[in-house]
């Protein structure tokens, strides 16, 4: 039983909790998510600068029938103040990020809600 994968996303933000379980869902999110542009470090800090988090996790099988550990594949994003690493690392660098010169958590927000079928 071989493949493995991004099996579930989670988005957290002071406002919405989002689980995204459909394999179509997630390639169609991650396509928005491979859009983004970082333009700087970022400088904006605030009480809000890192609100807004979404967590890949990834899990299956390996090609000689190994399961993989979710734990131990686990890559969490946050915004507005940019940033991407393993959980449980520290990370060291923030930058202010876009899409198509729009701010990116914007666009998160709508493709989230195209997913969902809010209009």
């Amino acid at each position: 039983m071989s493949g493995r994968g991004i099996y579930q996303i989670e988005v957290t933000a002071p406002d919405r909790y989002t689980v995204i379980t459909d394999a179509e869902d997630i390639d169609r999110f991650l396509a928005v998510l491979a859009q983004i542009e970082v333009k700087g470090t970022y400088r904006e800090w605030g009480p809000h600068s890192l609100d807004n988090t979404i967590r890949v996790i990834a899990s299956g099988w390996t090609p000689d029938d190994q399961f993989i550990d979710t734990e131990d594949y686990a890559f969490a994003l946050t915004f507005p103040a940019f940033t991407a690493g393993r959980e449980g690392e520290k990370l060291e660098f923030y930058f202010e990020v876009e899409i198509d010169g729009e701010d990116v958590w914007t666009v998160i927000e709508e493709e989230l809600d195209a997913i969902a079928g809010i209009s």
